[in-house]
């Protein structure tokens, strides 16, 4: 079928399944033409609303890089903390989008310097038991014709052809030939099924840069997954992430970060109306082999601890155990408390911590929590989490001294989501958290920030 007749028929197209709809607002993120600029665009929707229109220009193709190092970067994590992905490892790659539409969230990356495309995406919804029905009934020629050539708002490719399909052990990959702007590309889509999710990455490179796309799809299989902990959790709730020390932590809106930074101990409080705080940190090097061990651990880290429960927590990428328990302060007041304590697979210690006012509280009995506590404790017991190993940034340099650590830590502006510059604060005067990492977060590694959807 040639474009022509497509094109004709391209009005019918939008009483198709409900994925190839999703398909259709993340269209423009794969038109080539747009890439003739390396300069980055923020993360937001953007890409959603402006379409992307085809220049009457041709594209002038450049020749490949040698040795382009694309597995020198940490993986992305998507703000909601649903996923994460390859990030081309090169200065010319960049965030172009990590767009949020219903339920489906994507990361869009682009090469100017290559004229590439990198789209993957997670989508919820589309369900089948195999890849042979995936890719009879789901991965049609309707469904690719409104990925390449789009609809009649959407400027899409010229011309298009499936040249090819493969059904791996793990996914559909289904190559293709693109025409642009009298431009040769090649596009390659590797989609694979995880429940009822799918989970999609789609290549473009130019024709003459086969060796690009081989890169890319090697990199991006081992690297490009859910984090299913989180799924439970709704997309909108912020998503604090710290490849550095190595957990993310997921909250409701009304919490906010007050304190800490990449690599650093973290503390979130409610917005307003509590005096309750969370406190994140990591210890390197702190195996907790049973329940008995880790409510030793929160006696001798809390000497006035009195231990109430203790149950397992088991999570995908670090089990352990949560641990509720009564505390005294300073003045000798009775309040209560609630920790996470989480091995990752080279026995660092992930530790969250809950801290209320209220006395004789089990945080781990949901009989007896209000509206507001049920919330903190589900903060603990499913928002926290440790990331894989081979998922994490390499810190720029130690800190110091404790003490040094105690005073850099960060109030959250807007700014300093941004910039990840501290700004100081009565918090900052805290001390270190038993056994806090000494040392600094590495230079904005793509995983390694806060991002609030």
């Amino acid at each position: 079928m040639n474009y022509k007749q497509r094109r004709a028929r391209r009005a019918t197209l939008f009483g198709t399944a409900v994925g190839v709809i999703i398909i259709i607002t993340y269209v423009i993120t794969l038109v080539a033409p747009d890439l003739g600029s390396s300069s980055s665009s923020s993360n937001d929707n953007s890409s959603l609303d402006n379409p992307l229109e085809i220049e009457p220009t041709d594209i002038q193709v450049p020749e490949p890089i040698d040795n382009p190092q694309l597995g020198s970067q940490p993986p992305f994590i998507h703000s909601s903390g649903y996923f994460q992905t390859l990030w081309p490892g090169g200065a010319d790659w960049y965030l172009d989008s990590a767009p949020v539409e219903e339920t489906t969230y994507g990361a869009v990356f682009k090469s100017g310097d290559q004229l590439a495309v990198l789209h993957t995406y997670i989508s919820q919804g589309v369900s089948y038991d195999t890849l042979d029905s995936l890719s009879q009934n789901y991965l049609t020629e309707t469904y690719f014709d409104q990925v390449w050539s789009g609809d009649e708002t959407i400027s899409g490719y010229e011309d298009w052809e499936e040249n090819g399909r493969q059904i791996t052990d793990n996914a559909v990959v289904t190559y293709f030939d693109l025409e642009s702007q009298g431009a040769s590309f090649l596009g390659r889509d590797i989609t694979r099924i995880d429940g009822n999710w799918v989970i999609v990455a789609r290549i473009v490179v130019p024709a003459n840069n086969l060796p690009l796309m081989n890169g890319l799809n090697d990199l991006i299989l081992p690297v490009f997954y859910i984090y299913h902990d989180l799924l439970n959790l709704p997309a909108a709730w912020p998503t604090y992430i710290d490849s550095v020390s190595g957990f993310m932590i997921k909250y409701p809106q009304t919490w906010e970060r007050v304190a800490g930074r990449t690599g650093e101990n973290v503390t979130l409080r409610p917005t307003a109306g509590s005096d309750n705080s969370i406190r994140a940190w990591v210890v390197p090097n702190q195996p907790l082999a049973s329940p008995e061990d880790a409510a030793a651990w929160m006696t001798q880290t809390e000497p006035t601890a009195s231990i109430l429960q203790t149950v397992e927590l088991q999570h995908e990428f670090g089990g352990g155990y949560a641990v509720s328990y009564s505390y005294e302060d300073e003045a000798g007041a009775l309040h209560s408390g609630l920790v996470a304590l989480l091995n990752d697979s080279e026995n660092n210690l992930m530790v969250a911590r809950l801290r209320v006012n209220q006395p004789d509280l089990d945080l781990l009995n949901l009989d007896s929590l209000s509206s507001d506590l049920t919330e903190a404790r589900q903060i603990i017991m499913e928002g926290f989490i440790a990331l894989p190993v081979g998922s994490r940034a390499r810190p720029a340099e130690p800190i110091a001294t404790e003490e040094a650590a105690a005073t850099d830590e960060a109030v959250v502006t807007e700014e300093a989501v941004a910039t990840q510059e501290p700004v100081a604060t009565e918090e900052a005067a805290a001390p270190q958290e038993p056994g806090a990492i000494e040392e600094t977060a590495a230079t904005e590694a793509p995983a390694a920030t806060e991002t609030t959807q």
